[in-house]
């Protein structure tokens, strides 16, 4: 039967793309402060201090740390659906308190906002692997990264309007607080959406909960009444007393719901745990974070000035949004393990001359804000969004929740030290650095990782529980 009679594809997009929105959030609320870092800094008298810019920066990535602990706990316990609607909510509020101008209210409403914003990222690629038939994964798969483009792209325009000069006398150096608390009118968005159009919950809680009309009612909104028992297929679990088989009849080596015990302590899961630490270190040890949240500062430090360094700003969000939109057409006709190799060595060589040109030789404003660029283009539609379709395909929930804590706990690592060094080593050695790490996660990808492109779900879990040796 044509793929196109067993589900909806404009309402797997649409379902998917609400769901993303929760990343969109997220990265609109990360990056709001690199745009706007002087203004709020003149308004809450941190002085220029390399320390309260280091503080203040990670404050957001701190709670998201916190979430992405408990993401997947409340997503469990209560239901994916529920879970974001009551995370906008406390987002709204963390977003008010963001807003009352002192140190204590600003820090304690980033760090609020944050720790929704780590639910925000834990729980988006679950719920739309759930929903998406394997004939679409790859592509929709690609819609978390490229909501958090949007996110930094928005957060990164809105810095234009943030004046320039005499911030201690303007009183539009105020307007940083729009931009501060404007991701909460897309979480009021997303409420009302939860609320008013899909109004069932997501169908693998509800099938742990022993309501399958429930989840076949779910499953409706995508697929088509021919197509709900596949729908059905792919999320039911399968135990370790009763495994189920594929057409060869092998056993898969799947638990529904893996305890942590199984996962640490398990040979079963050791490809899978590699893969999680790797992966999610990995990509902000290649110094992703850090050059973008700190962008606007370093394009500044190339020459040329405050508004050009947000113009370029700006042009970074751009091709962060591009070339990870570009992700999709080239997960169609590349293997996952192709894009994150090849990328891996394109932005290990870029490091490598951003670091030279930056210390060794000057370069200039135009080579190194052009390598700058160079490496996102070379970021976004590898360790960026292909990246995270590889974990969602993947990783099971507790997998992913973990990673997060990882990712984020490396965030919070180098977003702190990268300015303090910077103001020490000096650019060139930070961006050496990085370049060595990238090197070291490159080899280990094309060692260790395995293809999906082509694979259903349970094709994959197969392929990860049971081939733990690097090859």
């Amino acid at each position: 039967m044509d793929q196109n009679e067993l589900f909806f594809r404009s309402k797997v997009w649409e379902l998917a793309l609400h769901i993303s929105l929760s990343s969109f959030i997220y990265c609109f609320g990360f990056s709001s402060i690199n745009p706007c870092m002087d203004n709020i800094g003149e308004t809450l008298g941190w002085g220029g201090s390399y320390l309260m810019i280091s503080i203040f920066a990670v404050l957001y990535p701190i709670g998201a740390l916190f979430g992405a602990l408990i993401g997947t706990r409340i997503s469990s316990a209560y239901g994916g659906r529920f879970t974001i609607i009551i995370s906008n909510v406390i987002f709204i509020v963390g977003s008010l308190i963001s807003i009352i101008p002192s140190n204590y209210t600003f820090g304690a409403g980033r760090f609020i906002t944050g720790i929704i914003g780590g639910v925000f990222i834990t729980i988006p690629a679950v719920l739309i692997n759930e929903i998406t038939p394997d004939d679409m994964t790859g592509q929709v798969g690609t819609l978390i990264q490229s909501a958090c483009n949007l996110g930094f792209l928005v957060a990164f325009l809105f810095g234009l309007i943030v004046p320039l000069e005499n911030l201690d006398t303007s009183p539009s150096n105020y307007l940083w607080m729009l931009i501060i608390f404007c991701p909460a009118f897309f979480s009021f968005y997303q409420i009302i959406y939860f609320l008013k159009v899909f109004k069932t919950e997501f169908p693998s809680w509800l099938i742990k909960h022993n309501r399958e009309d429930e989840a076949r009612a779910s499953l409706r909104y995508v697929y088509s009444e021919s197509g709900v028992d596949i729908g059905m297929k792919r999320l039911m679990p399968v135990s370790e007393e009763n495994p189920s088989t594929n057409s060869s009849n092998e056993a898969l080596i799947l638990i529904a719901t893996p305890s942590y015990k199984n996962i640490f302590c398990s040979k079963s899961y050791r490809k899978i745990l590699r893969i999680t630490i790797a992966l999610n270190m990995g990509q902000q040890t290649s110094g992703s974070t850090p050059l973008l949240l700190y962008s606007n500062s370093i394009f500044k430090s190339m020459g040329g000035g405050e508004f050009i360094a947000r113009v370029f700003t700006v042009i970074l969000g751009l091709i962060l949004l591009i070339f990870g939109l570009l992700a999709i057409p080239l997960l169609k006709k590349f293997g996952r393990k192709t894009i994150l190799v090849l990328g891996q060595a394109l932005i290990t060589i870029d490091l490598l001359l951003l670091g030279f040109f930056t210390g060794i030789i000057d370069g200039g404003v135009a080579v190194n804000a052009t390598l700058m660029f160079l490496y996102f283009a070379f970021f976004m539609p590898s360790l960026g969004a292909t990246c995270w379709a590889y974990m969602g395909e993947v990783l099971n929930e507790k997998c992913i929740s973990f990673g997060l804590a990882i990712n984020l706990s490396t965030v919070v690592t180098v977003s702190f030290l990268f300015p303090i060094l910077n103001n020490f080593l000096g650019m060139s050695s930070c961006l050496f650095i990085f370049c060595g790490l990238s090197f070291m996660l490159f080899v280990w990808e094309a060692l260790d990782l395995f293809e999906t492109k082509g694979l259903t779900k349970r094709e994959i879990l197969k392929k990860a529980l049971s081939n733990n040796k690097v090859v």
